[in-house]
């Protein structure tokens, strides 16, 4: 059972986006999910974010 979801959504956030994803898989606490929403950026933030969550194992749904 998920306990936690953390809900990421950023404009134009790519520079911060790969230190917050590697930020939150260094938690001790694993019983979380990663929501990541595309809010029609216009840099490759998605994409980072779906080849990251795809190569963790962090539990993940990815919005579009």
């Amino acid at each position: 059972m998920i306990e936690v979801s953390i809900i990421m959504v950023g404009y134009n956030c790519e520079d911060s986006l790969l230190a917050t994803l590697k930020s939150i898989t260094n938690q001790t606490f694993q019983n979380f999910e990663v929501c990541f929403v595309d809010d029609g950026p216009t840099d490759v933030k998605f994409d980072l974010a779906s080849r990251f969550l795809s190569q963790s194992n962090i539990r993940n749904k990815l919005l579009n």
